[in-house]
């Protein structure tokens, strides 16, 4: 077993006994309620925005290596040009 692992149970012990605590606390005070709800809210979104950038990021750098890639090497475009330049003749056409 990892180190990692204790961390782990712990932070979802951590959110199950702060979802039973709101229970209670909310029957007593209904603006816990209330801002339980907006801050649930708020971790949606944030969690959801961090996604997509995190996803037009990676989308970015993959386009980037391709664009490298082909600009690197043009010969690779054309692959007939490269069956057709041979070392027996100097590289020449």
């Amino acid at each position: 077993m990892g180190g990692h692992r204790g961390t782990e149970y712990r932070l979802i012990m951590l959110v199950i006994c702060g979802v039973c605590a709101l229970g209670p606390l909310s029957a007593a005070f209904p603006i816990v309620e209330h801002y339980a709800n907006i801050g649930l809210g708020l971790l949606l979104a944030i969690g959801g925005l961090a996604w997509v950038f995190r996803a037009v990021r990676r989308e970015v750098r993959i386009r980037a290596r391709l664009r490298a890639l082909d600009g690197r090497d043009p010969a690779r475009q054309n692959q007939t040009a490269v069956a057709a330049v041979h070392p027996a003749n100097g590289g020449r056409w």
